[in-house]
């Protein structure tokens, strides 16, 4: 498996859809290598407002996350922590507070330094965690590249 510092950075593309696409595609490659490695339960826990759901994920230090694909814009937070965060130009390193907006599409990497709280928001009125990852993400290729499809001829 591959040193999740060494997530592949893509380089400068003007067009960022292209950019998301083409990172979005090594993520997965990447994940499946994952898979074959031990895996490690990660606590959850769902928090529900007014309008809005957050997932809050504690991950333990040292450890490499591959998230789902959002399918909507949304937002995120590192509540406490450093990690690395796998983009579409290549490695960051983020130490909480630390926030990011992301575009639909976003499907995300992490090697976290030391234990982490990462934040996913949404505006929704649902309240069944399981129906509210239906609704906003999707792990699949094959929506995902429809996903890209879609937002090439919307012009987005």
């Amino acid at each position: 498996m591959k040193n999740p510092s060494e997530i592949a950075p893509i380089d400068q593309v003007e067009d960022g859809q292209h950019a998301l696409a083409e990172h979005r595609a090594k993520v997965f490659e990447f994940e499946r290598a994952m898979l074959q490695a031990p895996q490690v339960e990660l606590r959850v826990e769902h928090i529900y407002g007014d309008g809005w759901y957050a997932r809050e994920l504690h991950i333990p230090a040292d450890v490499v996350v591959s998230g789902s694909v959002h399918k909507f814009i949304n937002s995120n937070m590192l509540a406490r922590g450093e990690m690395m965060l796998g983009t579409e130009s290549g490695p960051l390193r983020v130490t909480a507070p630390y926030f990011v907006v992301s575009p639909p599409g976003t499907k995300r990497i992490v090697h976290t330094l030391t234990e982490c709280v990462w934040i996913s928001l949404h505006v929704t009125d649902e309240r069944d965690p399981e129906k509210i990852r239906e609704i906003f993400t999707t792990n699949d290729e094959q929506e995902c590249l429809a996903m890209s499809e879609k937002t090439k001829l919307e012009g987005v």
